[in-house]
């Protein structure tokens, strides 16, 4: 007897589990202990490519026909032959007299379900069979490439998790989904087409995500569960969300055109990227935020002069949006974090005092305006500076500051006209990385700790005096790091 006939029957039972059907069956022809053994198996999984060369629909569909039948049948041998999972990938559909498998599907006590058309032989899309929309013992269902319409009802007591991947279907048909699924926590719908009003009401949903989902004229989503939302490449004409225990949304490659009726108390986490929306829908979606603690904007379009205002925001990171005048007003913000940003920024001083993170590229549009800035943020501790040209003397003066950052990373002729002056007596790091031309002055009796970097550049007299003119800066610390990005020169 060979060495995998001895396992016993549960491992071998999983091994088969592990391979398509098809190749459960024929080792089922290995030895008489192995006949029955795949009638069992909780997990039927089927595919075209389980036949060898091209193959009409017809032949795998008698297939799992006779599969199923072979199950449902022949009892004797077997003590337990539900099936908990069924698995098909397929490039063609069926017409409505080749869907008895289904059936048999339908009355094993199926948990898991998952079907991928990925394209009709006749340019159609498949009709789903109402039955199995009424399995009362699914907890997974995932479809894809078929068509949901004039559906009026479902009955899916149990599932957990639905999936809808490029399915067409209708404004009735959501609707009718959701109400015959009290107990559904995560929804996917993924390239759907067909419906232009997606509202999305559910006491029990935990998790949305939309995506690739275009055209639509209203998305309205009301829940009291939902806990996290994701949108990504999908218009929008208009926008609606009341979602009491949200607390993370994120809108990626999106058209929101009209945002209004927002109530997302518990949002603790907000990401727009790469969002088309105005300076009016950020403020609607902002003002229904009254927990928000995190907001990224990155490469949002449309907007021109917005306002960030927040009673409990915390962290703010903008990236890459092309506006003239962003205002910032925000008593509980930490830390900003301006970058890719051609924008002339205005804090409002008074709220936000309690700021202790501040990077910015180019993000004030003169050196006036950060040496009036920094002295005023009190309980500022760490400042980035990534230099643009605009920047040539900047003058940093802060009580309170320990950690600076400096780097000038485009090498011009500006660049050496750059010049920082620091006053800041507590400061005990400092860290840079450019050309040894910029100049800088110190005032910094606690500083412990330096690391310097230098970039390519061309290597002669003038660039060894230049570096030696700037180490002067540090002739007195014990702890200085220096790299330089060339193996050809010596320091």
């Amino acid at each position: 007897m060979d060495r995998l006939s001895e396992l016993p029957d549960r491992i071998i039972r999983h091994i088969l589990c592990l391979v398509p059907t098809i190749y459960a069956v024929r080792m089922s022809l290995l030895s008489k202990r192995w006949r029955y053994m795949w009638y069992s198996l909780p997990v039927l999984e089927f595919s075209d490519h389980d036949f060898a060369g091209a193959i009409l629909q017809h032949k795998l569909g008698r297939f799992m026909d006779k599969c199923l039948k072979l199950r449902e049948n022949d009892m004797l041998n077997v003590t337990d032959n539900t099936i908990t999972k069924f698995k098909l990938l397929t490039y063609y559909s069926w017409g409505s007299n080749d869907v008895g498998w289904f059936k048999l599907v339908a009355r094993s006590n199926i948990k898991e379900l998952d079907l991928y058309i990925i394209r009709s032989g006749d340019g159609k899309l498949w009709h789903l069979p109402v039955d199995l929309l009424r399995v009362s013992s699914l907890t997974h269902l995932r479809l894809s490439g078929i068509q949901l319409k004039d559906l009026h009802s479902t009955s899916l007591p149990l599932l957990i998790s639905l999936s809808l991947v490029r399915v067409h279907l209708d404004d009735q048909a959501i609707r009718n989904i959701l109400l015959g699924c009290c107990s559904l926590e995560k929804l996917l719908l993924d390239s759907c087409h067909g419906s232009l009003n997606i509202e999305v009401s559910s006491i029990s949903l935990k998790s949305l995500k939309i995506d690739c989902c275009t055209g639509l004229l209203k998305l309205a989503i009301s829940s009291s569960s939902i806990e996290f939302l994701e949108m990504d490449s999908s218009t929008c004409a208009t926008f609606q969300i009341k979602a009491v225990n949200l607390e993370s949304l994120r809108l990626s490659d999106t058209v929101l055109k009209d945002i209004h009726s927002v109530s997302l108390p518990s949002l603790v986490s907000l990401s727009l990227v790469r969002v088309r929306l105005d300076d009016q829908a950020i403020h609607n979606l902002l003002s229904g935020c009254c927990s928000l603690e995190k907001l990224f904007l990155d490469s949002c379009h449309g907007l021109y002069k917005p306002e960030v205002s927040s009673l409990s925001l915390k962290f703010l990171e903008i990236d890459s949006c092309q506006c003239p005048r962003f205002e910032i007003k925000a008593i509980k913000l930490e830390s900003l974090l301006c970058h890719g940003v051609r924008a002339c920024f205005k804090l409002n001083l008074s709220s936000c005092k309690t700021l202790k993170n501040l990077s910015l590229t180019s993000s004030i549009s003169s050196e006036q305006g950060l040496e009036y800035a920094i002295p005023r943020l009190t309980c500022l501790e760490s400042l980035t500076l990534h230099y643009y040209s605009e920047w040539k003397h900047v003058k940093i003066y802060s009580q309170h500051l320990k950690h600076f950052f400096w780097e000038v990373k485009d090498h011009t002729s500006s660049c050496d006209e750059v010049e920082v002056t620091l006053d800041t007596p507590n400061l005990v790091y400092f860290s840079f990385g450019g050309y040894p031309t910029a100049k800088i002055s110190m005032n910094v009796p606690n500083l412990s700790e330096a690391n310097v970097r230098f970039f390519t550049q061309d290597y002669n007299l003038s660039w060894y005096t230049n570096l030696l003119d700037f180490l002067m800066n540090f002739d007195r610390l014990m702890n200085l790091g220096l790299r330089v990005d060339s193996e050809e020169v010596p320091i």
